[in-house]
């Protein structure tokens, strides 16, 4: 549980990250430089304990600060929304996702494949940031059906 806190206090998506990073770290790991020149392997390392703190019966849910009454609305619900959701929402702020898909995870979902990366494990991370009061507005297309002019003057922040 301590793991998962201290992976999640700068990525709010390590079952994500393990399994589809390529593992650039490991060329400049100094374990390359010991005896048995193994690197570590970071990445199965936090889908190790993400993946057993996801399968848990309570996962790992951040302290939200006192509300701040101050709304974000966000358009985009790939990695970059849902970021930027995750932590407003845990520093005490209202935040709305627009999505023009059916689905949130935007490239996790459609550019990567569901064998590299299943899309019930992009589901279990995304229902972890909506479990915090996130609120995703779906098939919501800027431009069609959703108005830049209408969504500015509803919340404090626009991203």
């Amino acid at each position: 549980r301590e793991a998962v806190e201290l992976i999640k206090a700068t990525n709010p998506f390590p079952s994500v990250c393990g399994r589809v990073c390529v593992r650039p770290c490991e060329l400049s790991c100094r374990r390359n430089l010991t005896e048995d020149s193994l690197p570590v392997g970071i990445d199965y390392l936090k889908r190790f304990v993400a993946d057993i703190d996801l399968n848990s019966e309570s996962p790992y849910t951040p302290t939200l600060s006192k509300p701040t009454n101050k709304s974000v609305g966000i358009i985009g619900a790939g990695p970059a929304g849902l970021s930027a959701a995750f932590y407003l929402r845990q520093a005490g702020h209202n935040v709305d996702i627009y999505e023009a898909e059916a689905y949130a995870g935007g490239w996790l979902r459609y550019g990567i494949p569901e064998y590299r990366l299943p899309n019930s494990v992009l589901d279990a991370e995304i229902e972890q940031i909506t479990k915090l009061g996130v609120n995703i507005h779906y098939n919501q297309r800027l431009g069609d059906n959703l108005s830049f002019k209408d969504i500015k003057r509803k919340y404090d922040g626009l991203l």
